[in-house]
């Protein structure tokens, strides 16, 4: 999932500053002199007509720049008063870092991250796939996640959501493929037995190095008492 954040804490200080007046209003801000990094990769505003400010201790990005590098667009609806932003989000592909991948008689189960390590704070991507190798049609059971995703830290503290009990049945033919990409909510029901600080964010985790554990557990609709599980795990690095 990728986020916006128009507002970030202030890193650097300009000496420049000037007043911007609005109908009767003034706003006395300054021109920001650090840097703004998106998701790891440095914007850069130099030689444009954009510039970054600083207001009371918040830095406010050009709109129309900043969806311009999310590959997006904006445009402004002046008899409404309103800026319509669409972005079409993410990168068109990327390359995986590290994985793993572990098989039965008729599935395979891999997990990938994009990094090995990442920098504190950075967005995580981490999907898995589990692709059908049997030749017949296959009829499972399963609940109501196909995956679970499980953390474990160098310490050994793990948080382990379980499997929900609602049970649904999906058919797979010949090299189908399920995809599903580690959600935020890991990290903060990890965090949430976890942390100690009150002060970092708890949909990030802190430093160090983690186990990352995909499983699916499926039955024969006809014999959902007998259970199969795959699972397999990677390891990663926050810095």
């Amino acid at each position: 999932m990728r986020k916006v954040i128009l507002s970030f804490l202030v890193l650097f200080l300009s000496t420049f500053s000037f007043t911007i007046s609005f109908a009767e209003n003034s706003l006395q801000v300054s021109l920001f002199g650090g840097d703004v990094v998106l998701n790891g990769n440095k914007l850069n505003f130099a030689g444009t007509e954009y510039s970054t400010l600083n207001y009371n201790g918040h830095i406010y990005v050009p709109l129309r720049s900043l969806s311009e590098t999310l590959q997006g667009t904006v445009s402004y609806n002046e008899q409404e008063n309103v800026a319509n932003i669409n972005v079409r989000g993410g990168k068109d592909s990327y390359k995986s870092e590290t994985s793993s991948a572990n098989s039965d008689d008729f599935f395979k189960l891999s997990i990938h991250s994009e990094k090995e390590v990442y920098p504190y704070g950075q967005d995580m991507n981490i999907w898995s796939a589990l692709t059908y190798t049997g030749k017949e049609e296959k009829r499972i059971a399963h609940s109501h996640d196909l995956f679970v995703y499980t953390l474990m830290d160098e310490h050994g503290n793990t948080y382990d959501p379980g499997e929900t009990l609602a049970l649904l049945k999906s058919t797979f033919k010949e090299n189908d493929v399920y995809i599903s990409s580690l959600q935020w909510i890991i990290f903060f029901g990890y965090n949430d037995l976890y942390s100690e600080s009150l002060r970092e964010s708890k949909t990030h985790l802190k430093r160090g190095t983690y186990t990352v554990t995909v499983r699916t557990t499926y039955a024969d609709p006809e014999d959902i008492k007998t259970n199969h599980k795959l699972q397999t795990s990677i390891k990663i690095k926050v810095e």
